[in-house]
């Protein structure tokens, strides 16, 4: 496959996640009222916080130890090594699957409980933890195939999802289900993927499998987990915030603002799964993570003009309903937001890459404290839409701080891109 042909899966896969997201969100939002949204968005927080765990003890480990793609075509003149380096791969991403579908299983009994003791968003949390295996194993899945073959399988198996769940969202608008059966359409649809892909793409697992993944990955897993919880940590807040200097309904403004922008959102992951296992280090390396940031930062900038200048209050109301009144002041700040995370995820993949994720996570750590105070100090001054300028601001800040670990790169003597991983900022030492 053509590295062409391989872009072109991977942006089909993401607007057929983008639209099977969109979709499951905006069926929700057309219907209950904006302080239901609220409830709902905060599901939907809690489920970006599941993934985001397993991809950072599964998915991404398994990129950044076999992502090579020089690893898949083995030297002929190595047959034994060649052999055995297969072996441990296959072996790697039975057990990198096994692992997360467990470690979905048991967040999923933990969601259970919370939701017999949650109010109004019962039912959906409900979904949530039904679903919390399949919905961690699908996106393993999709990063094991990413790194191995390329766009074109996951593309396979998020379109199976996206069929099941247009057919099940379909029925269940024309029976006038309960709201959360939408939540379950999306739940229902990763399940039948994640079983498709087990048998198409031959993996083996079972009950067993994953026993030994923390061995392999565990090295990995402080920096990632501790990345991903202080990520997830700032977006709890950040969703939270609003409910303590406005309302429930600011809440559901605020994710209402975050779903319109899902596709930059969702562009911006399917670069990082397209961009983390062939990225090298050096100068290539730098050149390439520049694009990626000027990429997202474009887009982000085109989606806020679109819906600031070009979304009639109509076509507003017909997508969101009663929420739209409460998402349209939070359309400017969510925007900034989107285009400094886009920023700043070239030199977070660099260092991801370069196995330096002790690194990763203590810049991050640094950057959580200004971030949180500009939130706080925005919501005192102008509650809870002062507060997500304050975040845009913190956002734009940090932006510019992650670039400043990447000193510019050079060239080895002898024209090979330097693997200079001392001059990162924020090396382990």
């Amino acid at each position: 496959m053509t590295r062409n042909s391989g872009a072109f899966f991977v942006a089909l896969d993401q607007i057929m996640i983008t639209v099977a997201g969109l979709g499951a969100s905006l069926m929700v939002a057309r219907s209950v009222d904006a302080a239901a949204f609220g409830g709902f968005a905060l599901v939907l927080a809690a489920r970006a916080f599941l993934v985001e765990f397993g991809r950072a003890m599964c998915g991404q480990p398994f990129q950044i130890l076999y992502g090579r793609r020089q690893d898949i075509a083995q030297p002929e003149r190595e047959p034994k090594k060649s052999w055995r380096r297969n072996h441990e791969r296959v072996r790697s991403r039975d057990e990198a699957v096994g692992f997360g579908f467990s470690a979905g299983a048991l967040a999923g009994a933990a969601l259970l409980v919370a939701s017999l003791i949650v109010g109004s968003a019962s039912g959906f949390l409900t979904v949530l933890a039904i679903s919390a295996p399949f919905v961690v194993a699908q996106d393993v899945v999709r990063h094991v195939l990413m790194a191995e073959q390329g766009g074109g399988s996951i593309a396979q198996i998020d379109g199976l999802a996206l069929v099941v769940q247009f057919i099940i969202s379909v029925r269940a608008l024309s029976v006038g289900a309960e709201p959360w059966w939408f939540l379950a359409a999306w739940g229902i649809g990763l399940a039948v993927s994640s079983v498709f892909s087990l048998v198409r793409f031959e993996f083996s697992v079972g009950w067993r499998t994953g026993r030994t993944w923390a061995q392999e990955a565990g090295e990995l897993w402080p920096g990632l987990l501790t990345d991903a919880g202080l990520v997830q940590a700032q977006r709890q807040l950040s969703a939270w915030s609003m409910l303590w200097f406005g309302s429930l309904a600011s809440v559901g403004g605020f994710r209402g603002a975050h779903t319109l922008f899902r596709p930059v959102g969702l562009a911006s992951t399917g670069t990082k799964l397209a961009a983390l296992p062939s990225l090298s280090l050096g100068l290539n390396g730098v050149r390439r993570v520049r694009l990626v940031s000027v990429w997202l930062v474009v887009l982000a900038g085109a989606g806020t003009v679109v819906l600031l200048t070009m979304t009639p209050p109509a076509v507003g109301t017909a997508l969101l309903g009663d929420t739209w009144s409460v998402v349209t002041p939070f359309i400017f700040p969510v925007g900034i937001i989107q285009a400094a995370q886009g920023a700043a995820l070239g030199p977070q993949l660099l260092i991801m890459r370069s196995q330096n994720t002790a690194g990763l996570a203590r810049v991050r750590a640094a950057l959580l404290v200004p971030q949180c105070g500009l939130l706080v100090l925005g919501g005192l001054l102008g509650g809870a839409v002062g507060a997500a300028y304050g975040l845009a601001i913190a956002s734009s800040l940090a932006a510019i701080y992650w670039w400043a670990q990447l000193p510019n790169a050079s060239p080895q003597s002898d024209g090979e891109d330097a693997t200079d991983l001392d001059s990162l900022g924020v090396s382990a030492s």
